[in-house]
C-alpha cells in the first residue's frame, strides 16, 4: 500500500514523478530533496532528481544524482542507462558505453538502452555494433526515427538497398502517423 500522506519520502517521490511528467524540473528537484530529507537512501528520489537536472542541462548535477542512486541500488538499470546518456552528452563515450553495457546486463529487455548504445557506436564508426543494437531496438520500437537511423548505419556499411528500404519504411510510418 502506498503512503499518500504528506511528510513522507514516498509521497514526495510520487509527486516528483508527476512534476517530471508535467515538465516541471525545478519542482521535481524540490520534491526529491524533500523525499531525501525523510529518507536519504531513496534511490528513486536521486534518479528522478538526476532526470530533472539532465532536462535542465545541468549535466554534472545529473551525474551526481544518478551516481548516488547507483551507490544505494547498484542493480538500478535505468540509472545506469540515464547516467550513460549524460556521459554521452558530455562526449565521455567510454564511460557511456560502460554504463550502457551494465544496464543491458542487468535488464536485457530494456530496448531503449540498445538505441542509446547504438548512437555512441555510430559516433565511433563501429557500425556493425550499432546495427546489431538498432536491429534489436527496432524489434520493439518500429518508429520512423528508428528506421532513419538504421538507414544511416546501412549507408555507412555500404548497403544502399537496405538503407533505401528503411527510408521507405520510415516514410510509410510517417504517412500513417503524421
Amino acid at each position: 500500500m502506498f503512503n499518500t500522506q504528506p511528510n513522507t519520502s514516498a509521497y514526495y517521490v510520487r509527486r516528483s514523478c508527476a512534476f517530471g511528467e508535467l515538465g516541471y524540473p525545478t519542482k521535481t528537484i524540490e520534491d526529491c530533496n524533500k523525499a531525501l530529507s525523510f529518507d536519504p537512501t531513496n534511490a528513486v528520489a536521486y534518479f528522478n532528481k538526476g532526470k530533472a537536472h539532465y532536462e535542465m542541462n545541468e549535466f554534472e548535477y545529473a551525474l551526481a544524482s544518478f551516481t548516488s542512486a547507483l551507490r544505494i541500488n547498484p542493480d538500478f538499470s535505468e540509472a545506469y542507462n540515464a547516467r550513460g546518456v549524460v556521459y554521452a552528452s558530455l562526449d565521455q563515450d567510454k564511460l557511456a558505453l560502460n554504463d550502457f553495457d551494465i544496464a543491458i546486463i542487468l535488464e536485457p529487455s530494456r530496448w531503449l538502452t540498445f538505441r542509446n548504445r547504438a548512437q555512441v557506436y555510430f559516433r565511433h564508426e563501429r557500425y556493425e555494433n550499432a546495427l546489431r543494437d538498432m536491429n534489436y531496438f527496432i524489434r520493439f520500437n518500429k518508429t520512423a526515427e528508428a528506421y532513419i537511423f538504421r538507414a544511416q548505419i546501412f549507408e555507412k556499411l555500404k548497403e544502399p538497398e537496405k538503407a533505401i528500404a528503411d527510408l521507405r519504411r520510415a516514410a510509410e510510418l510517417r504517412a500513417q502517423y503524421p
